[in-house]
């Protein structure tokens, strides 16, 4: 099915993935028709800057598709709201759709962290998609490739596993670079010198696949430099560097 016109697109949301969204396709030559969103300031903002109406009532949004890009506990509650025939996706990577009482329902799973920088809405990443309905489905996939969009079909199984081990990627090591700046910046250490050992980090993650690239430390079981380190932390602190050291520990001896 290749389409004739380009569909147009509502969405419900106003923070982040809902923002990055507006502005991808806005710059693809799509029609954004309306937008609704229970916080009225940033939601009135968004739409402005989209060009599109603000919509109060969410049963009077319109498109070809809705773009539902709020927290995932808030996503059945609010479909709920939608018409039936209305064709609704949204953007969660942990909600099985088969969890959402709506008949014309699908997923459009960006797997990419956003933190409300422009760059973010580049979408040059992977979606995940999934449909109750080969329509919508098969429409899609039309915008994807319209859109110049990577995608993959994908199950809601499956993308609950890509999920999980997305948050191991980015949620957690986010966190640990968190704390890894508090740490830096406590001791007026200059960040700079060790952005290349973060650099190294990553490609060395990425590009060797055995992952066998662990050091320090934890794994030489060095206890006089692990007891010193634990000396230096706070409490918090301490116990993440504790976990993840008896990981590193368990995770050798089982090799």
């Amino acid at each position: 099915m290749k389409m004739n016109t380009l569909p147009s697109i509502s969405i419900v949301g106003s923070g982040k993935v809902a923002t990055s969204l507006g502005h991808f396709f806005i710059s693809r030559g799509i029609q954004i028709r309306g937008l609704h969103s229970r916080n009225i300031e940033t939601g009135k903002a968004c739409a402005k800057a989209f060009n599109c109406d603000f919509i109060e009532d969410i049963q009077l949004l319109q498109a070809d598709i809705i773009f539902v890009a709020i927290s995932d506990d808030q996503i059945n509650s609010v479909i709920k709201q939608i018409k039936n025939e209305q064709a609704t996706v949204y953007t969660a990577g942990s909600v099985n759709l088969n969890e959402i009482e709506h008949p014309n329902t699908g997923v459009f799973y960006p797997l990419q962290t956003f933190i409300g920088l422009k760059s973010d809405a580049q979408f040059d990443f992977p979606v995940l998609i999934e449909s109750k309905t080969e329509e919508l489905s098969l429409l899609l996939q039309e915008l994807c490739e319209h859109s110049g969009i990577q995608f993959d079909l994908c199950d809601s199984r499956k993308r609950a596993d890509y999920h999980l081990v997305a948050v191991f990627l980015n949620n957690f090591i986010n966190h640990l670079g968190k704390i890894a700046k508090t740490e830096n910046d406590e001791r007026n250490l200059n960040w700079d010198i060790l952005k290349p050992l973060l650099d190294k980090t990553v490609f060395n993650v990425l590009n060797n696949s055995d992952l066998d690239n662990q050091t320090g430390p934890a794994i030489r079981e060095d206890y006089e430099v692990i007891n010193k380190h634990h000396q230096m932390l706070n409490e918090q602190h301490l116990s993440v560097y504790e976990a993840i050291t008896q990981s590193i520990i368990k995770t050798e001896k089982e090799k």
